[in-house]
């Protein structure tokens, strides 16, 4: 049996998303990661389940519209699901093509309450230095309230998008914690870099631990180098999810593997989610 997660355990990246939204995002894992055990018909509600039995007591559940003027409806979609299950914390989303982007964000977190905001460049296909985003981010630091950006897994995605924008936001917006989702995989280098040089950047662990399940190498070695550098760079500014349901294993085992690896990091991982989106420890 997996060892016990610690008490309060926080995920602290997932997807909960509207029933369309679920069943499109699974096939696309499935397609893309053809050994994923999670079934293809699972549910939001079936995936919570699978969270919470895993031994998660909170979930940061990650919106992002995928098209124009579809943030609305996810954010409506997140403040009912953050009224019945008061175990789960949601961030919005924001496209580049919404014809208010700055509207967007002030009523995601003044009418919807979400928590922060998570742009997906690889999925949206947007730059996140994009001046047509630059309203939106420049509401949500007003927040001081947490971006949330995906970094790494270019090949994976077939899509790059220059980093360097991201040193220009965590500049600009010293007061807005900037996370760092799957700490930029495989370069994890430069994600331990961004987070001692700005106090402000996070960097989230999500998937970036799928290098260990590869065979013994001399490059497997240096990730495994640079991967533990992270844990120097940023202790108390580092989170851990699982991405499910779309990802490449059930959370308990994912919880397990870090956890046997890492045990001595399991309370700090933990007090950082929740400090994070502001919850009570």
């Amino acid at each position: 049996m997996p060892a016990p997660v610690p008490p309060g355990w926080v995920d602290a990246h997932v997807h909960l998303l509207p029933l369309r939204r679920t069943r499109s995002l699974m096939r696309w894992t499935h397609r893309g990661i053809p050994e994923c055990p999670i079934p293809e018909d699972t549910t939001a509600e079936q995936a919570l389940e699978h969270l919470r039995g895993a031994g998660a007591a909170h979930v940061i559940n990650l919106l992002f519209p995928l098209v124009a003027g579809e943030a609305d409806e996810l954010h409506a979609f997140g403040a009912e699901l953050m009224a019945r299950e008061p175990d789960i914390t949601c961030l919005g989303g924001v496209h580049a093509e919404d014809e208010d982007p700055a509207g967007v964000v002030r009523r995601a977190i003044e009418d919807h309450g979400m928590r922060g905001l998570k742009l997906h460049p690889m999925v949206q296909r947007t730059e996140p230095g994009d001046p047509r985003l630059a309203s939106a981010l420049e509401a949500l630091a007003g927040y001081r309230l947490p971006l949330y950006v995906h970094t790494g897994f270019e090949e994976f995605y077939g899509w790059a998008y220059p980093v360097e924008q991201l040193e220009e936001i965590a500049r600009r917006h010293p007061e807005m914690p900037l996370v760092l989702c799957h700490a930029n995989c495989p370069n994890f280098a430069w994600a331990a870099d961004m987070a001692r040089r700005h106090p402000n950047v996070w960097l989230d662990l999500t998937n970036a631990t799928m290098f260990r399940r590869e065979p013994a190498s001399p490059a497997r070695d240096a990730l495994e180098v640079a991967f533990r550098d992270l844990f120097a760079a940023a202790p108390d500014r580092l989170i851990f999810g699982t991405d499910h349901p779309p990802t490449y294993d059930w959370p308990e085992r994912l919880y397990a593997e870090l956890l046997a690896w890492t045990p001595e990091l399991a309370p700090a991982l933990r007090d950082n989610a929740r400090r994070l989106v502001g919850l009570a420890r």
